[in-house]
């Protein structure tokens, strides 16, 4: 074989090799399609990359779940979060879709940040191309505070939310929202 053919064959291989995690990657509803899970604990880790961020969430029994975002890392920036945002230690609440297989691994929908005390605000953070439930969305989006101006078009949206908002839309759609 000449030099110019086994070339080739070598970067054919490897890039038939480079596109096949690639394309398998994509492919979410292979793994996730599970049912909606909302999880409830300490943010116990974080980590805001490319192509998806993830946050491990640590339950009160121990248990620990892993959310995975659709959007990237560098789109969770522009739109206004950065590391910081997202420290260890934080009491959370995540909702999302859980993985197909019962592994403990949701793609987030939305983050709920308590505040210290019972009686403050949270942070209501959504991340992802999806939207929520129109009308639970809707109710929040006229009677809660943006956190920072975000646009519609943005993939994380941000509301702090008093407990006069979270009793109502608790006693309007009760738990069909899995919000906190």
């Amino acid at each position: 074989m000449n030099g110019h053919f086994d070339r080739f064959l070598l970067a054919s291989a490897v890039l038939f090799c480079g596109l096949s995690p690639l394309q398998a990657h994509h492919a979410a509803n292979v793994f996730f399609g599970g049912p909606e899970v909302l999880v409830t604990g300490t943010l116990t880790g974080s980590r805001i990359m490319n192509p998806h961020s993830y946050f491990r969430v640590t339950m009160d029994d121990g248990t620990e779940w892993v959310f995975e975002t659709a959007a990237s890392g560098s789109m969770i920036r522009n739109d206004g979060m950065t590391e910081e945002d997202f420290g260890s230690g934080q009491r959370v609440a995540m909702s999302g879709e859980s993985n197909r297989d019962g592994r403990k691994v949701a793609r987030v929908r939305s983050i709920v940040f308590y505040g210290e005390a019972a009686t403050d605000d949270a942070e209501l953070v959504f991340i992802g191309s999806r939207p929520p439930q129109e009308a639970w969305y809707g109710d929040i989006r006229n009677s809660a505070q943006k956190c920072w101006e975000w646009e519609d078009t943005s993939l994380v949206k941000c509301f702090r939310v008093s407990q006069e908002v979270r009793a109502r839309i608790d006693e309007d759609y009760g738990a069909e929202a899995m919000l906190w």
